[in-house]
């Protein structure tokens, strides 16, 4: 519950243009705590206008550089839920891929599954113009048997630099990078 006026999330108009309309963005910020993760802060770019809205939740307090891994070995696994900081990087050596932050990278709440739809549903948006179709069909069925829960032996990396990311598992390992 909120017990001041210091507890309110603060808006704020900008000068950056909305992407859609091209008004100017507001900024709301917020800072909580929550469950697992602690202090967060919550911040909202959005359009009064045409309603846009991007947000970022971010994890306060500084850690130091992290890699996190975790096994998948049955299909139970892949309801295991990920928070990925923006800058975090997410491997998955089996498929020889490679996530990387983008320059306007959100943190993330997903699950391993929900990391595997996406990669699947921009397989072939990355692989149209594949001189070597034979390795396109070959990944495409490694992350579809994934999928399927047909092939539980595979693992997922999240390499964070600023130590904020989280496998929520017992079954994670964890090392400092």
């Amino acid at each position: 519950p909120i017990t001041d006026e210091s507890d309110l999330p603060v808006e704020i108009e900008t000068n950056v243009e909305c992407p859609s309309c091209g008004k100017n963005l507001y900024l709301i910020f917020y800072n909580t705590e929550i469950a697992y993760e602690e202090r967060i802060t919550i911040q909202t770019y959005f359009c009064k206008s045409c309603l846009y809205k991007n947000s970022t939740v971010l994890k306060e307090g500084k850690n130091r550089p992290q890699r996190s891994e975790v096994q998948v070995t049955r299909p139970e696994d892949l309801r295991i839920i990920i928070y990925r900081a923006p800058e975090a990087s997410i491997l998955i050596p089996e498929l020889e891929a490679e996530i990387f932050p983008g320059e306007a990278s959100d943190g993330e709440i997903t699950t391993i599954e929900g990391i595997l739809y996406r990669l699947r549903q921009n397989m072939d948006i990355m692989w149209s113009e594949a001189e070597d179709r034979s390795q396109y069909d070959s990944i495409s069925r490694k992350l579809d048997e994934m999928l399927e829960g047909k092939s539980a032996d595979f693992r997922i990396v999240v390499e964070d630099p600023t130590g904020k990311s989280v496998i929520n598992s017992s079954k994670a390992i964890v090392k400092d990078l």
